[in-house]
């Protein structure tokens, strides 16, 4: 086990591979090029993005941080998590996502549409309108999300269970809808969508 250097209070211009560093109360600034981490913790850190959007992340963990308004689109993240962050219009758009963490965040108006997931947990976080569209994916679990107003179009649905999960409204694509496991009072709201005049 590589014992991480630890760095505070500072602003980290991002130029080259970060690697077994715990970084707290940071600004990180990500130059516009190619970015490699690896066994990091951040730790109430900020993120200032470049232009260009391309991340190779791997065995990292972020705490108490800040993402709002960024994104790690087009990357590969593998057992990386996120606990008490902010991703508010967050994205990962197109990326390959292994062993993912999301827990105890705020997720209105995230996105990861369009990505391959290879097991991905999202627990306790509300994510309203936020946008899980067109995934191709295996093992990903919700447990205790707000999900109001997200968007699954193109997504299948089957294997996936929502029934600790709260929502009002979702969007999804009625053909790929089958194997979706939700509680007696969600089924209403899929049948009103639907169409059909539910007396209850």
């Amino acid at each position: 086990m590589v014992d991480m250097i630890v760095i505070e209070n500072e602003t980290i211009y991002q130029k080259e591979a970060l690697e077994d560093t715990h970084y707290r109360n940071c600004e990180i600034r990500f130059e516009d090029t190619e970015h490699f981490i690896r066994n990091v913790v951040f730790e109430r850190c900020t993120f200032i993005y470049g232009d260009k959007h391309k991340w190779d992340i791997r065995d990292c963990t972020f705490k108490n941080c800040d993402l709002s308004l960024g994104g790690f689109e087009d990357s590969y993240l593998m057992n990386v998590t996120f606990d008490y962050c902010k991703l508010m219009s967050f994205s990962l758009h197109q990326c390959y996502l292994h062993n993912l963490l999301i827990s105890n965040s705020m997720g209105q108006y995230f996105g990861i549409s369009d990505s391959k997931i290879r097991s991905a947990t999202f627990k306790s976080t509300p994510f309203h309108t936020a946008s899980f569209m067109h995934l191709d994916h295996k093992n990903m679990t919700f447990h205790e999300c707000r999900l109001d107003e997200c968007n699954f179009e193109e997504t299948r649905l089957k294997g996936i269970d929502l029934r600790s999960c709260e929502f009002s409204y979702i969007l999804y694509s009625p053909h790929l809808v089958k194997g979706l496991k939700i509680r007696s009072d969600q089924a209403i709201i899929f049948a009103i969508q639907m169409g059909l005049e539910v007396d209850y």
